[in-house]
């Protein structure tokens, strides 16, 4: 009974502890990121970035490609990400 009592208490304690750290996500786009990854203590990566051909992929994606999730899976970062965890985004973000 002790053992039962045991294993039981340590499931609860487990399944109550992942609850509190689960977090709801959102993709919120490139801007947001720029505002701490364009600093020189975290080397720029923004501006590196926005200069790469990364950030311009989706500009390649013409009419029904822009929607295709086999497209977007390449040249989106939220190609493979749930619909429901991603916020409207434009172009230029």
């Amino acid at each position: 009974m002790l053992i039962k009592s045991l294993m039981i208490g340590c499931f609860l304690f487990f399944l109550g502890s992942s609850a509190l750290t689960a977090q709801d996500f959102e993709y919120v786009g490139a801007k947001k990121c720029k505002m701490c990854h364009n600093k020189p203590a975290t080397g720029e990566q923004y501006k590196k970035w926005a200069d790469s051909k990364h950030a311009h992929a989706m500009e390649s994606l013409k009419g029904d490609e822009a929607k295709d999730p086999k497209c977007l899976k390449c040249h989106s970062t939220a190609g493979s990400v749930k619909s429901d965890l991603i916020v409207t985004l434009t172009v230029e973000e």
